[in-house]
């Protein structure tokens, strides 16, 4: 296995979790520099895999870190409170963990993060991605044949008295159906129950 290049960014990493002596432990990868985060967006990084960046406690930072690390020109590895998660995979990094963690798993996410994975901590995937989440759920309750027909005229842009007379029955029971339909998907807007029911396989679009 290739010998793993990696800058540490860190300022204030927690006690006995300093990212470039947890590496230090792994024989197949090397810090080869280590920087301030106000030194890391004018380093050097010729030759290097990826940066693991420590992004602290000042909250008052983190954003003008992030920023700077959207900008880096290789992998980023973001350590951090959970809370920045989605905001840090926003910014273009590859990966986010919590600050404390063993060498085996950060040299881990680290070669993952460079060979262009994405690398996200179990306890961060509902804040990074609270859609794909909810879409992963089944829905409350089957929907029903006549549900079905109007959950795809639906889809098809039809409205409330076009679908009634399609369908040959009234506006009021095509407005229960609806109303059905999105308590079922869990949707809020009949254009997010399309968009859910065409991700589960329900409609054809």
């Amino acid at each position: 296995m290739a010998m793993l290049r990696v800058i540490v960014v860190a300022e204030d990493a927690p006690a006995g979790n300093d990212p470039a002596a947890v590496l230090g432990e792994e024989a197949d990868a090397v810090v080869v520099n280590q920087f301030g985060a106000d030194e890391a967006a004018d380093a050097d990084l010729a030759g290097v895999d990826v940066a693991i960046w420590d992004l602290g406690e000042d909250r008052t930072r983190i954003t003008g870190q992030l920023a700077v690390i959207g900008r880096l020109g290789v992998p980023a590895l973001v350590l951090g409170p959970d809370d920045v998660a989605s905001e840090a995979i926003a910014a273009g990094v590859r990966g986010f963990l919590p600050r404390a963690g063993s060498a085996e798993r950060l040299a881990a996410a680290a070669r993952a993060a460079a060979a262009d994975l994405i690398v996200l901590d179990p306890a961060f995937a509902i804040a990074v991605l609270p859609a794909r989440a909810r879409e992963a759920e089944p829905i409350v309750e089957d929907l029903t044949p006549r549900e079905l027909d109007v959950l795809q005229l639906l889809a098809e842009g039809l409205s409330n008295k076009e679908i009634a007379e399609r369908l040959g029955i009234t506006d009021h029971t095509v407005k229960f159906h609806v109303n059905t339909i999105l308590s079922k998907l869990d949707a809020h807007s009949r254009t997010e129950a399309v968009t859910r029911a065409a991700r589960l396989g329900l409609i054809i679009l």
